[in-house]
């Protein structure tokens, strides 16, 4: 038995399994199902269940999605800005983030960054200093 095929957002579907704009419009959405917190508290959807745990959808999909997280460990697991990262230095001196260490040094981040991806210890990438941008200087002609 033939069957027909029309072209969809989807790729091409057998006639009979197309819906129309009208029926996906009625279906609900993942988005507008009802879900419930590691409570037991019962949310219309998954977007105010973040908004009463005071967290951002997108933090609490990539905690359940990318790092495999319980759904009580993605809600009252704090957001901190810096995404929690420490870091040392070479002198074993506590840093909150990479940005703050590389102000103190003195160095770009992005230049420390590409260092270390490179090779290169902590301790050189720090202290080295970056090469100057050779800019002409004006001349008093």
């Amino acid at each position: 038995m033939n069957k027909s095929y029309k072209i969809s957002p989807l790729g091409y579907q057998p006639m009979n399994e197309i819906q129309t704009t009208k029926e996906a419009a009625m279906r609900p959405t993942y988005h507008d199902k009802p879900c419930s917190d590691h409570l037991g508290n019962i949310f219309g959807n998954i977007k105010s269940m973040c908004e009463f745990w005071h967290i951002r959808y997108a933090t609490y999909s990539r905690r359940v999605n990318v790092y495999n997280m319980s759904v009580e460990e993605a809600l009252t697991r704090p957001v901190k800005p810096n995404a929690g990262l420490i870091c040392y230095d070479h002198l074993g001196e506590k840093y909150y983030s990479i940005t703050t260490m590389c102000q103190h040094w003195g160095v770009a981040r992005k230049v420390y960054m590409y260092r270390v991806s490179h090779g290169w210890s902590v301790e050189k990438a720090l202290t080295t200093p970056s090469r100057q941008s050779k800019k002409k200087k004006p001349t008093d002609s």
